[in-house]
């Protein structure tokens, strides 16, 4: 019998600390389930959400987990992470965008991803460190034109 895919989403979206062990230990073993389950693409907002509930974080190398499950649903969750950043830029969402420039994408969906990053490293509503990190992500990509 597989994993009951809104179940697995449900524990995902009741992280409210990634600095609780118990948290940490019930989102690290949603994720293993969601990227086994075969309609995981159903699950691509919910992490982008775990990324945007804790924008300066880590997840103790869990959202690095989250950060490669997405980035293996190639094609499906661009879109998707266009407007996670618009609405809540975090850390990892920056470095998916730079990585994706680093792959050769430009942009996605008529939307320049050097551009965004521009917009979220002006963005004064967004963490400093997140502005940072997209500044140094705009600097290095314009180092290499």
């Amino acid at each position: 019998m597989g994993t009951d895919l809104t179940e697995v989403l449900a524990k995902i979206d009741a992280i409210r600390s990634v600095d609780d062990e118990a948290d940490l230990a019930v989102l690290d073993e949603a994720v293993v389930e969601l990227f086994e389950h075969p309609q995981r693409e159903m699950g691509i907002e919910t992490l982008l959400r775990v990324f945007e509930r804790f924008p300066t974080q880590d997840g103790y190398g869990i959202f690095w987990s989250i950060l490669h499950g997405l980035e293996s649903l190639s094609g499906r969750y661009e879109s998707k992470l266009i407007e996670s950043i618009r609405r809540t830029p975090s850390e990892f969402s920056v470095v998916m965008i730079n990585r994706m420039l680093n792959a050769g994408e430009a942009e996605v969906g008529g939307v320049s991803l050097l551009a965004l990053l521009g917009d979220v490293s002006a963005n004064s509503d967004c963490p400093p460190e997140v502005r940072e990190r997209a500044r140094k992500f705009v600097e290095y990509q314009g180092s290499k034109r």
